[in-house]
């Protein structure tokens, strides 16, 4: 049986992740990871039917009012949850119907609890508004599951709608800017965009047909688990050049005064360039939670249900319809921010495939990486095979 070590599993966590799963989680969550990938047979989706099971014991511990016990089933439910991601991803052995039995097993969880919640208390008070509170929680779940891949269909457009620009009006390959945070989450946008040298492992290869990773679809999405069918790790934030499969050196990027002829190479686009000028502060602290691991994204569905499932039973039945009601306003306002910030993108995407030239480009790449390098790329393997070299 393999020998992993703690390192071989922090390796494999997300980039970015909630905060409740960072500190309170995680800690707990890599331990359990490596006992189980050294010392058991255990698959992910084992793990991830018994996060289920716990789920539903938590919902039936709501339904007899045991609120403590609800509580710290909960608990344990999540936290085995984010065993089987880091399972698969640690061992290689995930499967395609693992994602569909994690998304399930998430979503009947929190409906189970939600029910057993508000119909625990209604049974002990008399009172309709726990069952209304269950309801509620039940409908906002699904409003997030529904209103979060709609975004990313939109983000995945607008992406698609730049590059197509870049490539009939400059005759490259756009990169943007959101690609290189995510890669190196602590450099600052003001910095990137003022100019100067970076390692070129963080600048993107070029996609071409065919290209997309192992936890690619065919819409240039990734699935929602982290390659948690494939077994494939996600991208370290903190890899170096060498980690990230792209050759060692520095690129240059280059800011294009109105009116100049820009240099060859490939443009940086910023399609959140309106929201960063809204909210200035925004960058700061990004670049904070980087740090600590912890997404933008602070009130988020695993927030939400720590704070209605967990800390709010444990405090006592006085908290649970204050806690619900918080909790959902704090939810549909980060919500209402996501999709604010996606309007203002497709406002960016007019003034960027409108642009008769890039505000910056991105110089120094490596052979086969600068403009037009797909079509060469396709020249040359009809050069090959006309000679009778096989391409």
């Amino acid at each position: 049986m393999a020998a992993f070590t703690i390192d071989d599993v922090k390796a494999v966590r997300k980039p970015r992740d909630s905060w409740w799963t960072v500190f309170l989680v995680d800690p707990v969550a890599c331990r359990l990871t490596l006992l189980l990938a050294n010392h058991t047979t255990i698959t992910p989706n084992g793990v991830t039917r018994l996060s289920i099971l716990l789920g539903l014991a938590s919902a039936a511990c709501f339904g007899a009012g045991w609120l403590a016990a609800g509580a710290a089933l909960f608990y344990l439910s999540f936290l085995v949850d984010c065993v089987d991601g880091k399972l698969a991803r640690l061992k290689g052995n995930g499967t395609p119907f693992g994602l569909w039995l994690d998304y399930v097993g998430d979503r009947l969880r929190v409906a189970c609890c939600a029910a057993g919640l508000g119909y625990g208390q209604y049974a002990a008070t008399g009172e309709a508004a726990y069952l209304l509170m269950g309801g509620a929680v039940i409908v906002l779940d699904l409003f997030r599951y529904i209103n979060g891949p709609q975004l990313k269909r939109v983000r995945e457009a607008s992406r698609q709608q730049a590059r197509a620009a870049a490539e009939a009006r400059w005759s490259a390959e756009c990169v943007f800017v959101e690609d290189i945070l995510s890669r190196a989450p602590q450099t600052g946008v003001r910095d990137l965009l003022a100019g100067g040298t970076l390692p070129s492992g963080l600048v993107p290869r070029p996609t071409r047909p065919g290209d997309g990773g192992p936890g690619d679809r065919s819409d240039g999405t990734r699935d929602p688990r982290g390659d948690r069918a494939t077994g494939a790790g996600p991208e370290r934030a903190d890899a170096e050049p060498a980690e990230c499969g792209e050759p060692a050196g520095s690129v240059t990027v280059r800011r294009i005064r109105p009116g100049a002829t820009p240099p060859d190479g490939r443009p940086l686009i910023d399609l959140y360039a309106r929201f960063r000028a809204r909210f200035p502060w925004y960058d700061r602290v990004r670049r904070a939670l980087a740090r600590h691991r912890v997404r933008t994204h602070v009130v988020s569905g695993i927030e939400y249900h720590a704070l209605v499932f967990v800390i709010a039973p444990l405090i006592g039945p006085a908290a649970l319809l204050p806690a619900v009601v918080a909790g959902s306003l704090l939810l549909l306002l980060f919500e209402a921010v996501l999709v604010y910030r996606m309007w203002l993108v497709s406002r960016e995407l007019a003034n960027v495939t409108a642009a008769p030239y890039p505000t910056h480009v991105i110089t120094g790449l490596p052979s086969g990486e600068g403009p037009d390098a797909g079509a060469r790329t396709a020249q040359r393997r009809v050069a090959d095979h006309r000679e009778g070299v096989c391409a």
